[in-house]
């Protein structure tokens, strides 16, 4: 993925806007090939799925928003290409 690959350099100065349960559900339903189901994943965190996707979908706004602060606007920056 050309977009997880241009993301990866600049992850490392964005990586400190997350909590470690944060980083851990994104980088196993984002980042790895084999995604994991915010079922499975709930149950290995001992927490419910819905759970999983609130906390997924609060760390990309984080993630976004630090990005962003990083790279500027993504388009400008050429990591998001206009479809």
């Amino acid at each position: 993925m050309v977009i997880v690959e241009k993301m990866s350099s600049r992850l490392s100065a964005s990586d400190r806007s997350l909590n470690e349960r944060e980083w851990v559900i994104i980088t196993a339903r984002c980042m790895n090939d084999d995604s994991i189901t915010p079922e499975c994943l709930g149950n290995e965190l001992g927490i419910l799925k819905e759970l999983v996707r609130q906390i997924e979908h609060a760390a990309r706004g984080k993630l976004k928003k630090a990005l962003i602060g990083i790279v500027g606007d993504p388009f400008e920056a050429g990591m998001i290409s206009g479809v």
